[in-house]
């Protein structure tokens, strides 16, 4: 089997759910999305709101051609509005949050060195 080959060949993920984790993740996204409104962080919220959008359309996209296959199949529907709409918008605002938390933070800490230009 050639590279070409083996990128061009079909592959299965599975996703099961606990719905633990299921809970865990949602009170989570909904404590990150709350902060970002609560400081007015319209760069999250919109972050937030686009990651939604661009997950929606990988997680059709997997299903559609068959890469991406739930279990089990009666929660289809609950499992890909978990990931596409509540999961993956969550990790997305979440980490962008943490590194413009320490951007600003080492940002003040060690400013950049200015050349003074005559």
């Amino acid at each position: 089997m050639s590279v070409l080959d083996w990128i061009l060949s079909p592959a299965s993920v599975s996703r099961q759910v606990n719905y633990l984790y299921f809970l865990i993740v949602f009170f989570l996204t909904v404590l990150v999305l709350g902060t970002a409104l609560y400081t007015k962080n319209r760069r999250g919220v919109r972050l937030f709101l686009l990651a939604m959008v661009v997950w929606s359309g990988i997680e059709f996209i997997g299903l559609a051609t068959g890469m991406r296959v739930y279990k089990p199949e009666s929660d289809k529907i609950v499992i890909f509005i978990f990931v596409a709409l509540v999961e993956d918008p969550g990790w997305v605002c979440l980490c962008y949050l943490i590194a413009e938390r320490l951007f600003k933070v080492l940002w003040k800490a060690h400013p950049p060195h200015r050349t003074e230009r005559n």
